[in-house]
């Protein structure tokens, strides 16, 4: 019977232990949830000092993260891609200064919220998020910090953009 303690304690191991929503999920050390999708305002664009392209206008993504490992997080390197109704994929770029989101190092069960922004066509509208993780880094930051174990889970989460208003 030496296999049911090995058995329960991978059960019992678990770095996520809440219940997964549409707009919440866990990639890596991080908890994401989805909080804002709106498009950026006149005063937005402004404020971030971007430069619209003609026929384009930006969308921005705001979302809390929290650490649910046993260990600071590790710095995350995420790939942000934004669907749209149309079937079109655009790459997110994450936002700066007092609307960047703060990753690295959180302390476990700290968190930290900010967003990515998205440079789209106008007349399309935001269907689905999808966030990559790195997960050949993340093994390397494991291995750094001497974790007993990698990090595991999912390389990709996606969210659904229904519910969420983007309306200018």
């Amino acid at each position: 019977m030496r296999i049911l303690p090995l058995i329960l304690g991978l059960c019992s191991f678990s770095p996520v232990s809440a219940q997964q929503s549409s707009h919440s999920g866990v990639l890596g050390d991080l908890r994401i949830t989805l909080t804002t999708v709106r498009d950026a305002s006149n005063q937005d664009v402004a404020d971030l000092k971007l430069r619209q392209k003609p026929g384009y206008h930006y969308v921005l993504v705001f979302f809390k993260v929290k650490n649910v490992s046993n260990y600071p997080s590790c710095e995350p390197y995420f790939h942000y891609w934004l669907g749209v109704s149309q079937g079109y994929q655009y790459k997110g770029v994450g936002l700066s200064g007092k609307n960047a989101v703060e990753t690295k190092h959180l302390p476990p069960t700290e968190g930290s919220e900010g967003g990515v922004r998205f440079e789209v066509k106008d007349g399309t509208q935001p269907a689905v998020l999808k966030i990559l993780r790195e997960k050949s880094l993340d093994d390397v930051c494991a291995q750094t910090q001497h974790r007993e174990r990698p990090i595991i889970g999912p390389e990709a989460v996606r969210f659904s953009l229904s519910g969420f208003s983007s309306a200018r």
